[in-house]
């Protein structure tokens, strides 16, 4: 295989892990979202069970009901606690997708430009067999003199 085939094979083998690792870090962004959104929710929720509450504390309240309302909070807070680190794992997962992503597209580049610039070198090697001929040519018309204008 000529070492240009080589390298755009490389480039496109970089080029599929790259497109890979861009969605991998598409479902991880979402799954972010996912996860935030639903902290918002337990966060939201908690909030307004705390208000609620307050209000039927205000209104008087039995001792049941209080440790109902307390147990469930409780709940509720460990919910939120429990979400947050999710949160947490999951921006972890989002860094590590976005530098997985990063390093694939650094050598994606890599090897387009190894291949950018064998690609030269060949046009330049072809080049100079070409001005190799041309000389030649040259010479034998002028050798055998031949005229080469018209």
């Amino acid at each position: 295989m000529p070492p240009s085939d080589q390298f755009q094979l490389l480039a496109n083998l970089a080029d599929e892990r790259s497109e890979t690792a861009l969605r991998r870090l598409a479902v991880a962004r979402q799954s972010l979202g996912v996860a935030r959104e639903q902290l918002r929710v337990l966060t939201e929720y908690g909030s307004d069970y705390h208000t609620r509450l307050g209000r039927e504390s205000s209104e008087g309240i039995g001792s049941d009901m209080l440790r109902n309302y307390q147990g469930f909070m409780s709940n509720v807070a460990q919910a939120i606690v429990q979400q947050k680190n999710e949160v947490s794992k999951r921006e972890d997962m989002c860094r590590h997708a976005e530098a997985a992503w990063r390093e694939a597209q650094r050598q994606l580049e890599s090897y387009k430009t190894l291949a950018q610039r064998n690609h030269i070198r060949q046009r330049v090697k072809e080049e100079r067999v070409q001005q190799k001929s041309d000389d030649e040519y040259s010479a034998r018309a002028g050798f055998f003199g031949v005229r080469t204008s018209i």
